[in-house]
Formats: structure tokens, sequence, C-alpha cells
């Protein structure tokens, strides 16, 4: 009995990459690569979807971010506000509702307590500003960041 395949070689010539059995060989391996082409094909695709849902995520939380610091700013810029009209009223307390003639007699001393205590105040506002701006510019950082990352999600 003979195959086929020694019919092609040893009767007709041909070299094995010529037969019919190398072309049902070469079919199987075509066939198999197609499907593994294909399920790659499924796995990055998913991959992409599963990374959009992430980049969402995580822009989502920066979002909430942002606005979390932008409302501890609006806050803090508002206790600074209300410090600074604080301080302002002090100081015209200090300075306009005592007449003269009912300042004690050691006003000396008391103007070098008042002084001290503008001088005091005024620190606390600087420092309270230099927060405020502190924190302006991190939301402002992150603003930007979350902007790229928006921009690169679009892409």
């Amino acid at each position: 009995m003979e195959l086929a395949i020694q019919d092609e070689m040893i009767n007709q010539g041909k070299s094995v990459a010529q037969t019919g059995a190398e072309e049902v060989r070469t079919g199987h391996l075509r066939e198999s690569r197609e499907k593994a082409e294909r399920e790659m094909q499924e796995i990055r695709e998913n991959m992409r979807k599963e990374n959009a849902a992430n980049i969402e995520r995580l822009l989502l939380a920066q979002e909430r971010d942002v606005e979390r610091l932008r409302k501890v700013t609006e806050g803090q810029n508002h206790t600074a506000q209300a410090n600074a009209e604080c301080f302002r009223h002090e100081r015209e307390k200090v300075e306009c509702d005592m007449p003269v003639e009912q300042m004690p007699v050691n006003s000396a001393a008391n103007a070098a307590k008042s002084r001290e205590a503008i001088i005091a105040r005024k620190r606390e506002l600087k420092a309270m500003k230099r927060q405020g701006e502190g924190q302006a510019r991190a939301e402002r950082a992150c603003v930007v960041k979350f902007q790229a990352n928006r921009e690169k999600v679009k892409r």
C-alpha cells in the first residue's frame, strides 16, 4: 500500500513542501495563527476598555480632589478676609474709640502693647495669606494635571 505523499515524492518528483500533506499542514498552521491573532486582538480590546475605565475613574477622583481643594481654599480665603476685617476693627478701636483725655497715664506702655498685638496679628494674617496662596497653587496644579489627563483620554 502506497501513501499519497510517497507517490507525490517518488513517482511525481515533488519535494515535501510541494506535496498535498504539506498544504494540509500549512493550512492548519495558518488557521492556528489566525485564531491566535483574533484572540490577541480581543485581549488588546479588553485591555483598552479596562484602561479607559481606569482613566475615567482617576479623572473623576481628580475632579473630586480639585473641587475639595477649591472649597478648602474658598473657606480659608473667607477666614482670612474675616480675620483681616477683625484686625481692621481692632485697629480702629484702638486708634479711634478712646478719647485722649480717657487714656490712662501709662499710655506709652498701652501703645506698645497695642503695637505688639497689631504686629502679631499682621504676622498671623501674612501666614494665613501664604497658606491660602500655597493651597491656591496646589489647586491650580491639580487643575492643570486634570486637564492634561483629560486631553490624553480624548486622544
